[in-house]
């Protein structure tokens, strides 16, 4: 309601009070119409292959890739695309059997991304996000970002070197047009972490999918990098969680 006590009917944050309001701080402000939370409790992607799928609550991942096949599950934002300097992805990611081999090379990404149509991994796309990899020498998880190419390759300096199995609880976030963090939580009160950033190109725009999708290759690789995601969320035009 607008008045002279209230000239532009900003909503009381009090709905029993009245609208008249005296203090023009205290107001509701309404999420990005972006936001959404997944429990996984019901199957809302849409998924390519087999080797990512919603099963039991959970989102299952193998990063194990073979025979050049396409491995995706992905979701659509609801009001089209992420703000293109600020947003968090937070998400709980139970590594099940993480090890290294050769050939090595079994890696899958976590993000967002402008395409989740049913194609490879080095079809270009602009994306923001994880790339967990089981390489020759090493295991590497790190925060990436690609303009108009093919899922990159972590490089091992922007993430955590040879997790072990175990449950992480991570934050990926957009902290500005040129820059991209993943914030590795102590526990899952998410207070506090350790952060790893990298630069990106602001010119990364229009993301408007978070999915997760397994490396294309022809050969097949020996080592293991499978798991699950879990309580899963997205909030846009924020650079920290609410």
């Amino acid at each position: 309601m607008k008045g002279l006590n209230n000239p532009i009917g900003i909503k009381s944050s009090e709905p029993s009070q009245s609208p008249f309001i005296m203090n023009p701080y205290r107001y509701t402000v309404a999420s990005s119409p972006n936001d959404f939370s997944d429990d996984f409790s019901s199957d809302n992607w849409t998924t390519y292959g087999t080797f990512n799928n919603i099963d039991s609550g959970v989102l299952n991942y193998n990063g194990k890739p073979m025979n050049n096949s396409t491995n995706i599950c992905a979701i659509a934002l609801a009001d089209g695309t992420a703000s293109d300097t600020s947003w968090v992805l937070r998400f709980t990611n139970i590594m099940d059997t993480m090890s290294y081999a050769n050939p090595g090379g079994g890696w899958l990404f976590f993000g967002l991304s402008d395409n989740m149509s049913n194609l490879t991994s080095s079809t270009a796309q602009d994306s923001i996000g994880i790339n967990q990899g089981a390489y020759v020498y090493s295991i590497d998880t790190s925060v990436v970002g690609t303009d108009g190419g093919g899922l990159p390759i972590g490089s091992g300096t922007n993430g955590l070197a040879n997790p072990t199995a175990g449950t992480y609880y991570w934050d990926v976030k957009r902290a500005s047009a040129t820059s991209a963090e993943l914030v590795d939580y102590t526990s899952d009160s998410f207070s506090s972490g350790t952060t790893y950033a990298n630069t990106i190109a602001s010119t990364i725009v229009n993301l408007d999918s978070v999915k997760v999708q397994t490396r294309n290759v022809t050969a097949s690789a020996n080592g293991s990098n499978d798991g699950k995601l879990d309580d899963l969320y997205f909030w846009d035009n924020v650079t920290s969680a609410p």
